[in-house]
């Protein structure tokens, strides 16, 4: 919307983990788009600040409790078991899905921030984004160097509620046959509830401590301050 200038959107844009990289280098300038890869994959070029970078990052505890249900909602994955099970699983080095666990995901972009000073990047917290869309939009319309007045960017706000983006991927909009393999509906189930502390409804006090000390374990060293309430 801040590059385009106007009020739809248009979804998620090209996965790079998914599509074809030729795809990719086809796409007309300035491009767009998504991926989950570890630091170690991020291109060369965005190292040395070629492209801009935008780091979205979550409270682990959310992140957890969001993908168990998500991978609940899928008709075929790699995963069958129970939440406690799914914790730690989602602890170890064994998850598949980012190359490792959220702490190894986490570190490998810390430690890369200091080994490339030169990479153009601006990093969001879900929590502060969610809490303070309106000033992170304005930040974000500046790193992008695009301008927007106040007006558009209030507009901008309004049709970028997880509750807005919920019900528009209800509709036909958001079914893809691409995709009916994984749900009935052709749906990528990526919205179910968008709060912060969600995990609380989840966890038990066992867990929740139990977790803590596997963060505290594998994060030291490293400050990085999350919102989890």
């Amino acid at each position: 919307m801040l590059r385009s200038g106007t009020l739809t959107y248009s979804g998620t844009p090209i996965v790079a983990d998914f599509e074809d990289l030729d795809l990719i280098e086809h796409m007309e300038a300035p491009r767009t788009f998504l991926t989950h890869f570890t630091f170690p994959f991020i291109p060369t070029e965005a190292k040395k600040g070629i492209p801009k970078i935008i780091f979205v990052s979550r409270n682990p505890k959310d992140v957890l409790v969001s993908y168990y249900h998500f991978l609940d909602n899928m008709v075929q994955t790699d995963f069958e078991g129970d939440f406690n099970f799914f914790m730690k699983f989602f602890l170890s080095e064994e998850f598949f899905v980012s190359g490792g666990s959220w702490f190894t995901y986490m570190k490998e972009w810390e430690d890369g921030r200091k080994l490339y000073p030169d990479m153009r990047i601006l990093s969001i917290r879900y929590e502060d984004f969610k809490k303070d869309t309106i000033n992170f939009l304005v930040k974000l319309a500046d790193f992008l160097e695009v301008k927007r007045d106040n007006a558009f960017l209030k507009e901008v706000e309004k049709n970028i509620t997880f509750e807005h983006l919920k019900e528009d991927h209800t509709k036909v909009a958001g079914e893809s046959e691409r995709w009916s393999v994984v749900n009935k509906q052709g749906r990528v189930p990526i919205y179910r509830k968008g709060k912060i502390g969600d995990w609380k409804n989840m966890f038990t006090v066992a867990q929740n401590e139990y977790f803590n000390a596997k963060f505290r374990e594998k994060m030291a060293g490293y400050d990085l301050d999350f919102q989890y309430q």
